[in-house]
This record gives structure tokens, C-alpha cells and sequence, in this order.
């Protein structure tokens, strides 16, 4: 102890004299180890809140630490200065947090908005007297030259460029990208391509243009690319088919048949008001615009924003021949508002000529969807109704159904599709509407349509009025296109045939979609494949296996099991016996009515 005392003496001294030095410091140190061992050894005669103070005091070092200031001023407060100040930080947190995820959710509450206030609603009457003076695209009669030239006059951006230097400059190949501020969303613009029956080809060969590309969605597979060289000699050249006025809408070449049109341009659909300045905004949030191009200076042109774009749909070979008088025809004259369409569309040829382009869009994202919805120029340009109505429509008005069936005597009919209507016209139920903060009485008006002897245009005005919409599987589901947002598409498939393409269509233009599968119909199945075993008697081995195969399915559907691994939409399964994919699809379509409404009810329940 008496060391201690001397070291203590010391220490004062030194601590008087000079203040923090190091000796200084050592020798505080080595006086506290010193009394904490003699207090060890004497036995600590501290109160447990002694002893916590002690552990609290802290050294010269932590006192200089911000930490410990910001501590003491914390505990220098008042008890209710302490909570108030606790309160205010907590609120605080909590509203920045609020914002930040209301700005990354505006997408889906862009989309779950229920104002559906319009100007001029759709109705089949104003698209007569849009389209002139015929009821229907398919009778192709002379549209007034009026009409003609209001539509040119409307569409002056899809006119060629008189001026030759003007396309030379635009035919330097380079790459246009937008990008959205903070959706999934990615536009692409590639300028100078090439088309044909091999496929794709751009002329940007460095590793960054084709990083550039992959970014667009276009896989290194799916094209042949070339030097900026290559693509003026071709250019040049007076043997290719060279439309530089025109701009591709799909790097792949269309297909006719529905949907899968449909499925091949709505990518074009969504993006176009971008690519033509439209529309540079997504809820407020602009679209970032860059520009790719090879070599040390950008080509002519290439920051320009408002670039000319004349749009080209370019099919492929099959089924082309079909085009006049085809929905699909009707669809583009509504899309471009053009009559004439000889100068939008073309086919690929099967020889190896190259047909090249001023360029070729594509679009790619989780959310382009979001670009579908009421704002799209497709329409708007039409007055056709897409805005989702209130939910006050829901849960007030009758609920328009709509069942969209075939003949009886058709492949893929709905038996029993007039006790449906009736049913559904008896249906209703009271369900509570936590949105409206009411009950609602909900009831139903049903019909029953056949689009075989409908126009184009009346099968829109169809899908306008309709709310719900239960339909077989079949081409006539395109129209789906034409429903408001955040309508219910129910569609029937026939047993162990359920190709989803109808489904992917119907979430990307934001309605809501379920589905329900029919009973087997193994009377017409296996009809069909005896046709197809008579016909191709070495395929006697396969139809049996086939025909086994049905069986053990059916055998478990009717137990209630529904996990048979029975695929006729898969083609490796239907082409072990080739066209047997479509004795699948041809069922007759049966199903019980008590799950149609059950299944009715559980989606108007979930809009609610």
C-alpha cells in the first residue's frame, strides 16, 4: 500500500505539471490495477449500485469520444425530454420508410387505382363511324378518302424521308436504349439490320455492342453480326433488298396464326409510344436514354431523340397467305388506323436474300406490362375503355358476365352453356367490402355469345361491356386484349391439354385471370386416335401406349386426383403420335356449374 501512495504521489505531480502525458497515463493505469487487487484481496465492501457505477466511469479516452458526449447529453434529459425525443425519432423512421416504399410500389398502386373516369366511353357505334361507313374491317369496302387523309394527316411521323442524305446518315448502325428510372423495364433501338431466312443481322461486331444487345434481350444465338464495313457495302449494293424507310417491329419474324400474333407484338405495342415520343414517363418517372455505338465518335445522329419511325410488321412464311380478311389484319388497321396496309407488312422470303431495315425494336421487363394499360395510344387513339372501373361498380351494379362458346356441333363446345347463364343470372351473395367499408349485394347479368358470326368489331364491343369472362380454350380468347384492367378471365380447358399462352396474355394486359379444367371426354379422345391408327397403322405401338396412358389419367382424375403427368400441350408428348395433340384439344367441353360459381364468387370476393 505504501507503493501505492508513493505512485499516487507521483502521479498528482506529474498529472499537475503536464497535464495527460504518457508517463502520466501509465501511472493511472498502473494505480487503478493496483487498488482494484487490493480491494480483491480485502473484499469489495461496495453496493451493487457502487459497483455498477464504477464500471460506468469511464477512462480519458472515452470521455473525448463523441459516443459518450452524445450518452451524457442523452442522460441529462428529463425523463419526458428522453421519451418525446425517442417519440420524434420513431416517427420520423417510420414516415421515410412510408415514402420509400410507396415510391417503389407506384407501379402496383398505379395499377390497383379504381378512378375510371373517361371522357367518351367505347361503344360500337362511335367505331363504326370511326372505321366509316361499314360495321366491319373483314368487308374491306372503300373507306371515305376523307377519313384517308385525316388519318395520313395524323400519322405524319410514319412518312418516309424525301431527302437521301437524311437515310445515310440514319443507316450508320448504332443502338438507342432507354431505361426507366426504377422499374424493369429496358427499350432498345437497333439501327442497321438485315433480315432473312438464316435470321437476325446487325452490323456491330465489337464485344461491347454485343454485350449491348444481350442487354436488349437479344441472345448471341438468335443473330450473325458483321463490322460497320460490311453494312455500307451491303447498303450499296443494288441485288439486296434494301428498305431504309422502314423499322422492324420484332428482331423475329411474326406469325399469323392467333394468339400467337398477339404474343409476338405486344412487346411493339407496349414500347411504341416510347420509341415514338409519346410518351417519355412512367408515372412521373422519365425514361433514361443513352446511346451505343462503336468506334471513338458517335455516328450522325445518334443523340437524336425524335427519330423517324416507320413501322413494318414482317411475317414469316407460313400461314401469310391467310392474312387478308384475318383478325390479324383487322387488328393492324386498328393499331396503325391504316386502311391500306401494303405498305406495312411483308413476309420472309424462303430464298437467301437479305431484306435490310433502318432498324429493329425490342422491349424486355418484368414491368412492361405496366406500359398496357390505359394511357397506351392503342387506346387512346381509339377511344377504346381499358381504365379499370370503380369498385363502386363492383359492389352497386349488376356484374356483366360474358360466356364465350363454340356451337354445339364444333370441336371444343361447352355443354350445358344455356344452364350456366341461367345460374349465374340466380347467383347472389352479400359480402363485405373492406375497400368501400360497406356490405355490398352482389348480382349478376349473364350472355351467352358465339364470335363465329361476329365482326372484328363487334367482338370489341363484346369484350367492352363484359366484366367477367369465361371462355373455352380457343384463337376467340385474343380479344382479351379489349378488356378493361383488373376484369376476370375464367377459361376452360379440356382434360390434360392446359397450354398456358392465354394466361401470360392475360397478366400482361393487367386483368385477372383463373382457370377451370373439364371433365374427360374419352369417348371423342380415343376416336380420334383409332382414326390416326387406321391411317398410320405403324404407329399401332405408340397409339397404345398413348391410349394407356389416357387411361391410368382419367383414372386418377375421377378418384379426385389431379396431378396425373399427362401433358398434350407439351409437343414431346403429342408428337409420339402425331396429331394427337389435337384429339386432345377437341373435347367436349363439360363442367360441373356449382364450380363455375363457386369459383365467380371467390373473384368478386378478392376485387372487394
Amino acid at each position: 500500500m505504501n507503493g501505492s501512495i508513493l505512485t499516487a504521489t507521483i502521479f498528482n505531480f506529474l498529472e499537475f505539471g503536464k497535464g495527460h502525458s504518457p508517463l502520466a497515463r501509465l501511472a493511472m493505469n498502473r494505480v487503478a490495477r493496483e487498488n482494484s487487487n487490493a480491494m480483491t484481496s480485502m473484499g469489495n465492501d461496495m453496493s451493487p449500485m457502487d459497483t455498477l457505477r464504477r464500471r460506468k466511469t469511464p477512462t480519458t479516452t472515452q470521455v473525448n469520444r463523441p459516443a459518450w458526449k452524445l450518452r451524457n447529453l442523452y442522460l441529462s434529459l428529463s425523463s419526458k425530454r428522453r421519451a418525446k425525443g425517442i417519440f420524434s425519432v420513431f416517427i420520423f423512421l417510420l414516415v421515410f420508410y412510408t415514402l420509400l416504399v410507396l415510391k417503389n410500389g407506384s407501379l402496383k398502386l398505379a395499377f390497383n387505382s379504381n378512378d375510371s373516369s373517361e371522357t367518351e366511353p367505347w361503344s360500337l357505334e362511335s367505331a363504326k363511324a370511326w372505321f366509316g361507313e361499314t360495321a366491319s374491317l373483314q368487308n374491306k369496302q372503300h373507306h371515305p378518302s376523307e377519313m384517308q387523309s385525316k388519318w395520313s394527316m395524323e400519322q405524319k411521323e410514319y412518312e418516309a424521308p424525301k431527302d437521301v442524305d437524311e437515310i445515310q446518315e440514319q443507316q450508320l448502325p448504332f443502338i438507342q436504349v432507354w431505361k426507366h428510372g426504377h422499374s424493369d423495364i429496358t427499350v432498345c433501338r437497333i439501327f442497321g439490320v438485315c433480315i432473312g431466312s438464316k435470321g437476325l443481322r446487325v452490323f456491330q461486331n465489337t464485344s461491347k455492342a454485343k454485350k449491348q444487345l444481350e442487354y436488349c434481350g437479344i441472345k448471341p444465338h438468335l443473330y450473325e453480326s458483321s463490322g460497320v464495313e460490311e453494312w455500307l457495302k451491303i447498303s450499296a449494293m443494288s441485288n439486296y433488298s434494301i428498305q431504309l424507310d422502314k423499322d422492324l417491329v420484332s428482331y423475329l419474324p411474326l406469325r399469323t396464326h392467333m394468339p400467337h400474333f398477339i404474343e409476338d407484338v405486344t412487346p411493339f405495342i407496349a414500347i411504341r409510344d416510347i420509341i415514338e415520343g409519346r410518351k417519355t414517363a412512367l408515372h412521373g418517372i422519365p425514361f433514361q436514354r443513352k446511346c451505343s455505338f462503336e468506334g471513338n465518335f458517335p455516328p450522325e445522329g445518334c443523340e437524336k431523340v425524335d427519330h423517324i419511325f416507320n413501322p413494318f410488321f414482317l411475317f414469316d412464311k407460313s400461314g401469310f397467305h391467310r392474312f387478308n380478311g384475318s383478325w390479324t389484319q383487322d387488328f393492324l388497321a386498328l393499331l396503325l388506323r391504316k386502311v391500306d396496309l401494303s405498305a406495312f407488312v411483308g413476309s420472309v422470303h424462303s430464298n437467301s436474300t437479305n431484306v435490310c431495315f433502318r432498324s429493329v425494336v425490342t422491349g424486355k421487363g418484368a414491368d412492361l406490362k405496366y406500359l398496357l394499360n390505359h394511357e397506351n395510344s392503342l387506346y387512346t387513339n381509339n377511344k377504346i375503355r381499358k381504365r379499370a372501373l370503380p369498385l363502386s361498380h363492383w359492389c352497386g351494379d349488376p356484374i356483366q358476365v360474358t360466356i364465350l362458346s363454340r356451337k354445339p356441333n364444333n370441336a371444343r363446345s361447352l355443354l350445358h352453356a344455356e344452364s350456366f347463364a341461367e345460374n349465374i343470372k340466380k347467383l347472389q351473395f352479400t359480402k363485405e367490402s373492406k375497400k368501400e367499408r360497406k356490405v355490398c349485394f352482389i348480382r349478376f347479368r349473364c350472355q351467352i355469345v358465339y364470335f363465329e358470326e361476329m365482326t372484328f368489331l363487334e367482338q370489341m364491343s363484346v369484350m367492352q361491356k363484359t366484366d367477367i369472362l369465361i371462355a373455352v380454350h380457343g384463337a376467340g380468347n385474343t380479344n382479351i386484349v379489349f378488356l378493361p384492367e383488373n376484369s376476370v378471365f375464367i377459361e376452360i380447358y379440356p382434360f390434360a391439354y392446359k397450354a398456358n399462352i392465354f394466361e401470360e396474355l392475360a397478366r400482361k394486359y393487367l386483368l385477372k385471370y383463373a382457370f377451370l379444367i373439364a371433365e374427360p371426354d374419352s369417348k371423342s379422345f380415343l376416336q380420334c386416335l383409332q382414326k390416326i391408327e387406321r391411317s398410320h397403322p405403324e404407329l399401332e405401338k405408340n397409339v397404345n401406349k398413348l391410349r394407356s396412358q389416357w387411361d391410368a389419367a382419367v383414372s386418377k382424375f375421377v378418384q379426385g386426383d389431379h396431378s396425373h403427368q399427362l401433358k398434350m400441350e407439351n409437343p414431346k408428348v403429342s408428337d409420339f403420335v402425331p396429331s394427337s395433340r389435337v384429339c386432345a384439344r377437341n373435347q367436349t367441353l363439360k363442367i360441373s356449374w356449382k364450380d363455375l360459381c363457386n369459383l365467380i364468387e371467390k373473384q368478386v370476393s378478392q376485387m372487394l
